[in-house]
């Protein structure tokens, strides 16, 4: 698993342009074994950037 990209990608440039927050995270959903450590790094990336415990969109972008 990629963790939080250290480069954002156009649409969260876009969003953050706008003044709103988003973040990119990466899951490999064949390979299930990483799955802990994506719900860790959520639950991280929620409390540390976002201060709060859920979410209120998920854009899912499968390449």
């Amino acid at each position: 698993m990629r963790a939080t990209s250290p480069v954002p990608t156009r649409p969260v440039r876009e969003i953050q342009d706008a003044g709103g927050k988003a973040v990119t995270l990466a899951l490999d959903v064949g390979n299930t074994s990483c799955f802990p450590g994506f719900v860790a790094e959520v639950t991280r990336v929620l409390r540390d950037k976002f201060e709060r415990p859920s979410f209120d969109y998920l854009v899912n972008n499968a390449r």
